[in-house]
């Protein structure tokens, strides 16, 4: 038997103690949280799994409330396997920008590969 995981890791820079301490609420049963010492920066991960689409909902909501309109969150992940399995490794990225929130799988890419 094979254990999938999805991790990623990222730090958010937020305006305020305030806004980290919304955020870290927001994603509470989402994510890890961890915040830096100034208390403005939040380091989000997980070790094993993690609902990207709650994560992305949550972050896409902070980046309206908090954020200037010109700035946006970036959150990369790796998919992996505890067993080295044909089409069980990839990751992917997604953007938050203007409440909107923008996608891309490695294995949308490699299917939609054209060399041409």
């Amino acid at each position: 038997m094979a254990d999938n995981y999805v991790q990623f890791s990222e730090v958010i820079e937020c305006p305020s103690a305030d806004a980290a301490k919304w955020l870290e609420d927001e994603l509470f049963d989402v994510c890890s949280t961890d915040r830096g010492r100034d208390k403005r920066h939040l380091y989000l991960f997980s070790d094993e799994n993690v609902d990207l689409e709650l994560l992305a909902d949550g972050l896409s909501r902070y980046q309206v409330k908090y954020l200037d309109i010109s700035e946006y969150i970036k959150v990369q992940w790796a998919e992996t396997c505890s067993k080295p399995r044909v089409g069980e490794f990839g990751g992917g990225a997604f953007i938050c920008h203007n409440g909107l929130v923008n996608w891309m799988t490695t294995s949308e890419w490699v299917e939609n590969f054209d060399p041409k």
